[in-house]
């Protein structure tokens, strides 16, 4: 089977759609559908079933698939074989939610550049990880950098990943600094500023900190909800009040003691840093730099 036709067959499994497989791989509608149906013909199995205007892959399809992504990064290994010996060089696009984008990118890769100044990086922004996900398994971007509870990504793989650690924060002049022993509800008040994950599953919002204090029986109030948490951090800084943030987003503010952690008890929500790529994809010599770069970097973290 001819590399060509593998990367066809992937990139219409990916996007449920022939025209839109098309449009990107730079082929005509009639020639995509050629491609299917004669890689259906050799194979002899029916690899996609015809839904509406869409397609979606067959039980046969999707153990194919995995064949064909094995074959397609085969034949990039090889035709890379001579990259290995040089320096990395070349475009690499990443896109992150806000927050890794101003705590995490912007503070190091200023040295990944010094590193590596042949790769060109584009930071692309995006709050929402689903979008984040499948712009990384459709090879918009090279990878996806984001702060969430872990979780298996179905089509991607983890290049690299980090615990971070949170804590209930408030402006230094708050009523509650330099308190012990803050009960929760005294934190949990009008006075609580909540940060949001927007996604595109009917614009609904998923409050992961909220969900998990109404679970344990508390009742949050939200003075405030922003859909970033630099907003959240500019707020407090500002007008006060209570957050649960992460500790890379308010390092500088608590170094200069214009927020300060509430001492309360501590509370197990768990949510990682993550690289992520398409588990498609063959990883090119700047996208190994990359992965092996945020490894470092979080490790070190």
């Amino acid at each position: 089977m001819e590399t060509r036709i593998a990367k066809t067959f992937i990139k219409v499994a990916e996007l449920g759609n022939i025209t839109k497989a098309a449009e990107q791989l730079g082929y005509s509608q009639g020639a995509v559908t050629s491609q299917i149906k004669q890689l259906e013909e050799d194979l002899g199995v029916l690899l996609f079933d015809r839904i509406g205007r869409g397609i979606q892959l067959t039980e046969a399809g999707r153990k194919f698939r995995e064949y064909a992504a094995a074959l397609v990064r085969a034949s990039e290994d090889a035709d890379a074989f001579a990259l290995d010996e040089k320096e990395p060089e070349g475009k690499l696009i990443i896109e992150a939610t806000s927050s890794v984008s101003i705590g995490i990118l912007s503070k190091t890769l200023h040295a990944f550049h010094e590193r590596y100044p042949k790769i060109e990086v584009s930071v692309r922004l995006s709050e929402d990880t689903d979008i984040l996900l499948d712009h990384v398994r459709q090879n918009r971007v090279d990878f996806a950098v984001f702060l969430a509870p872990k979780g298996q990504y179905v089509g991607c793989t983890l290049a690299a990943e980090k615990k971070e650690d949170f804590k209930f924060v408030t402006s230094a002049s708050d009523r509650l600094s330099g308190k012990k022993n803050v009960p929760l509800d005294d934190i949990l008040d009008d006075s609580f500023v909540s940060d949001f994950i927007s996604t595109d599953n009917e614009t609904q919002n998923v409050y992961v900190v909220e969900t998990y204090l109404r679970q344990q029986g508390y009742d949050v109030h939200s003075a405030v909800e922003f859909g970033t948490i630099a907003s959240v951090v500019n707020y407090i800084k500002t007008n006060g009040g209570h957050a649960y943030l992460p500790l890379f987003m308010i390092e500088n503010e608590l170094k200069h003691k214009e927020l300060c952690i509430i001492d309360t008890e501590p509370i197990d929500i768990q949510e990682y840093i993550q690289v992520v790529y398409s588990s498609t994809r063959w990883l090119s010599p700047q996208m190994k730099a990359f992965a092996e770069y945020m490894k470092e970097v979080l490790e070190k973290e």
